[in-house]
């Protein structure tokens, strides 16, 4: 059957006994012959192979490691909630959590609060134990779980909203500062001058944490060398889904390694 085209067309382009053939004083893109075959298809009785159907393409799926849950307004030195009920729910919510429970009830784990040493009358500056805290960034203190047989720690900590990188993602260089404490809290009870510096940190992000939000850290001595302590651990988000069921899902993990020091002299006039 022959197909009925434009006159100034007739001689670039006919079909006959269902072939295409193209005049050599016309070049057609070979996509645009696919497009032009599958809309005239109707006048053929049989389709070749070379005839491809154009699909779209599917839309992207969602990430299945970053969900923003549901949760009440965080609370931030620009709004009017009362902050100690909310640090008081947020350390309820973090004592309920079945991780946490089950630790509490290990009797080789000895739960520690971060930062419960330190008072308003301490001279001394910590970045994450003061310039950290309050509404936004650290509402209340890590709970940490040390075990020294074993050499393990476990933590819980909470992101406020305003430690954030992007809008709703906590800043990567935060969750390096977090794993760099914990690693510290691990090690310095397990040297006899109870003191430690870090020669290195190995950082591996896996997948974004969300701010507002509780994190779980691992913290394991891999390997203990006189006055140095080789450390592994990782970083896990703590969600909540609708059947109030606990998914970890880890966003970082990391390896370190820490020296015993002496005392480190604090009095030192240090160049301005």
């Amino acid at each position: 059957m022959a197909l009925l085209l434009p006159s100034n067309l007739k001689n670039a382009l006919y079909t006959l006994s269902n072939k295409c053939v193209i005049s050599k004083t016309i070049n057609i893109n070979p996509l645009r012959y696919l497009i032009l075959r599958n809309t005239h298809s109707r006048f053929s009785s049989t389709t070749t192979s070379s005839s491809i159907p154009l699909r779209p393409l599917p839309p992207p799926k969602p990430s299945r490691h970053f969900k923003k849950p549901h949760r009440e307004q965080e609370p931030t030195k620009n709004n009017d909630y009362d902050y100690d009920t909310y640090t008081k729910n947020l350390n309820a919510k973090i004592l309920s959590l079945p991780e946490v429970k089950s630790l509490l009830a290990h009797p080789e784990f000895v739960q520690t609060r971060g930062f419960s040493s330190l008072n308003e009358q301490t001279h001394y500056h910590p970045f994450t134990a003061r310039t950290l805290m309050g509404p936004g960034k650290f509402a209340v203190s890590p709970i940490v779980f040390l075990n020294l047989q074993t050499r393990e720690l476990v933590g819980f900590q909470h992101i406020g909203r305003d430690l954030s990188g992007h809008e709703g993602i906590a800043h990567g260089g935060l969750l390096a500062t977090v794993a760099d404490e914990m690693f510290a809290r691990l090690v310095i009870p397990c040297f006899p001058e109870k003191n430690a510096a870090t020669v290195y940190l190995n950082i591996n992000y896996r997948a974004p944490c969300p701010s507002d939000a509780i994190i779980k850290c691992y913290v394991k001595i891999a390997d203990l060398e006189g006055r140095k302590a080789f450390v592994e651990g990782r970083i896990e988000t703590i969600e909540d889904d609708d059947n109030d069921n606990i998914n970890n899902i880890v966003v970082v993990d990391a390896n370190g390694l820490f020296v015993s020091i002496k005392k480190i002299e604090t009095n030192r006039k240090f160049a301005t």
